[in-house]
């Protein structure tokens, strides 16, 4: 990804609805969760916009918005100064001490990537205990088809189904305290969340198009 990536989020309907109904999902699992952080990193964070809006709404001690592309964090760092911005591979955070973070946020990063289990290991480290990691990631089927239509930028190398995820969160000594599906099209429409609330009530959400998987640290 690169600098057209964070003006495809400001200029494009589906770029700018998906990344605000992400960030909307987020700060209701926090809310829920943890309403009283302190601190909170963002894995790929791109140029830092959901991690703008949460920190407007919590306004925590201490924001960190990391990612592998330094043009998409130089954009992020000249527009919202109160995040400091670090370029580094999630899947190896050395230079972080342990149990500095309160939150970790992993929004649409996990496919990316091809050690996702490398990720969860370095988020579980530097999480405080009773820490929570917050992972988004599109249902492996619906990926396909928005691969095709044109939806989906960039490499996909790991598109897991929900299972899988909540299995290597497990695996990785994280409790799975929820997951669900959400997200009924990749535009938005009014009514839209009446919609996923129906499709809640009958136990159909695994069928949405992104799915949520919400950790604590033991």
């Amino acid at each position: 990804m690169n600098g057209t990536y964070a003006i495809n989020r400001e200029q494009k309907r589906s770029f700018r609805y998906r990344l605000q109904k992400r960030s909307i999902e987020v700060i209701k699992v926090i809310q829920e969760y943890f309403p009283n952080f302190n601190s909170i990193i963002d894995f790929g964070t791109a140029e830092g916009k959901m991690l703008k809006f949460i920190s407007e709404f919590f306004n925590p001690q201490f924001c960190v918005g990391l990612d592998i592309c330094y043009e998409l964090l130089k954009i992020g760092k000249n527009k919202y100064k109160n995040i400091c911005y670090i370029c580094a591979n999630v899947e190896a955070l050395e230079f972080i001490r342990d149990e500095s973070f309160d939150i970790v946020i992993a929004t649409a990063i996990i496919e990316h990537l091809n050690e996702p289990r490398m990720m969860l290991r370095e988020a579980y480290r530097i999480l405080r205990n009773k820490g929570l990691i917050i992972v988004t990631t599109p249902h492996h089927f619906w990926d396909k088809i928005a691969r095709i239509l044109g939806f989906i930028q960039g490499e996909h190398c790991s598109v897991m189904s929900r299972n899988k995820v909540v299995d290597l969160l497990k695996e990785e000594n994280f409790i799975v305290i929820k997951h669900y599906g959400f997200m009924m099209s990749p535009f938005g429409f009014k009514s839209e969340e009446k919609v996923e609330k129906f499709f809640y009530g009958i136990k159909l959400d695994t069928f949405l198009l992104n799915q949520m998987i919400i950790g604590k640290k033991k």
